[in-house]
C-alpha cells in the first residue's frame, strides 16, 4: 500500500511554522543559503508557494509568482506564522478534494500528477525550512523518516532536475555523518559544508 505522503506533508508544515514563529524582529533581513532572498523573501515564497498550489489544484492560474522580488509588498502581514499556516492549510484542505491527486497540474519546470506535486511542495518547505534555520540559528525538527520516505521517492527524479540556478543548483558535496535534511539539501544546491546543526 502507497505511503499517505499528505500526513508528512501536514507534519513539514507544522515543522516550518515553528521555525517561522521563532524568527526574531532582527532576523528578518539576514541572508540565507538560499542566495536571492533574505529571511523574509523566503518566508514570502513559502507563503506564495502554498497559494500557488492551491490555485493550481483547483484549475485556476496562480494570483501571483510565488518568486518575489525585493520591492514586492509584504504578503507575510502582522503574524508571519499564522499567514504561513493559512496557506498550509488551504493546501491541506484542496488535497482532501475527489481526485485531486489523480489529477495532472502546470508546475513551472514540469507537469506532474497532485502526488508528485504533494513531494515537490514538502521538499520546497524542507529545504527552505532548512535555509531559515542556517540563517537564524533556530533549530530544525524535522523527522528523518519523513524525509528519508521523501528522498527514496524523489530519487529517480534528482538527475533528471534543471541545475540551470533558476530552480536548483548542482548537486554539493556531502559530508560524512549528514542527517537525511543536510543530504536533502546538498542534492537540491545547498553548500552544507562540516555543520549539521
Amino acid at each position: 500500500m502507497a505511503h499517505d505522503f499528505s500526513m508528512d506533508l501536514a507534519a513539514v508544515f507544522d515543522r516550518t511554522a515553528d521555525i517561522i514563529s521563532h524568527i526574531e524582529p532582527d532576523e528578518w533581513d539576514r541572508p540565507t543559503p538560499c542566495s536571492e532572498w533574505n529571511v523574509r523573501e523566503v518566508v514570502a515564497h513559502l507563503v506564495l508557494g502554498n497559494r500557488a498550489y492551491v490555485s493550481r489544484m483547483r484549475g485556476e492560474p496562480p494570483e501571483r509568482s510565488p518568486f518575489p522580488r525585493p520591492g514586492d509588498d509584504d504578503v507575510l502581514g502582522d503574524d508571519p506564522a499564522r499567514t504561513y499556516r493559512c496557506s498550509a492549510a488551504s493546501l491541506l484542505d484542496e488535497i482532501e478534494a475527489p481526485d485531486a491527486m489523480e489529477r495532472t497540474y502546470e508546475l513551472p519546470f514540469t507537469t506532474v500528477t497532485g502526488e508528485a506535486a504533494l513531494r515537490i511542495r514538502m521538499t520546497d518547505n524542507l529545504v527552505h525550512g532548512w535555509d531559515l534555520s542556517r540563517a537564524t540559528g533556530h533549530p530544525l525538527h524535522y523527522s528523518d523518516d519523513v524525509i528519508l520516505r521523501l528522498a527514496e521517492d524523489l530519487a529517480p527524479m534528482v538527475g533528471r532536475l534543471p541545475r540551470d540556478g533558476e530552480y536548483f543548483g548542482p548537486i554539493e558535496e556531502i559530508p560524512d555523518g549528514a542527517r537525511p535534511i543536510d543530504v536533502l539539501a546538498a542534492l537540491l544546491g545547498r553548500k552544507v559544508g562540516a555543520e549539521t546543526g
